[in-house]
């Protein structure tokens, strides 16, 4: 449901009702953490040369950041994401 701010315009919020939303966001975040650990490892046996494996672990580890900050950054209230 929405409100309204001071000037008028409709405004989400997040309601955490019963935890609910917490929890299956802690429950995908574990499952993004299994996923993102095993592409890690592959990339780690795969044997890339030297500047190659490194960059694609940057790769993996700035897009699980990317992907947490968004899930993240809704429970905070912040603007940029409502």
């Amino acid at each position: 449901m929405g409100k309204t701010d001071q000037t008028g315009t409709q405004v989400r919020s997040i309601y955490l009702t019963g935890g609910r939303a917490v929890i299956s966001i802690l429950i995908t975040l574990l499952v993004m953490c299994l996923i993102f650990g095993l592409v890690w490892w592959i990339i780690t046996l795969i044997p890339l040369p030297a500047p190659f494996g490194r960059v694609a672990q940057v790769i993996v580890a700035v897009i699980f950041l990317i992907i947490v900050i968004y899930m993240l950054l809704p429970l905070a209230g912040h603007p940029l994401l409502r």
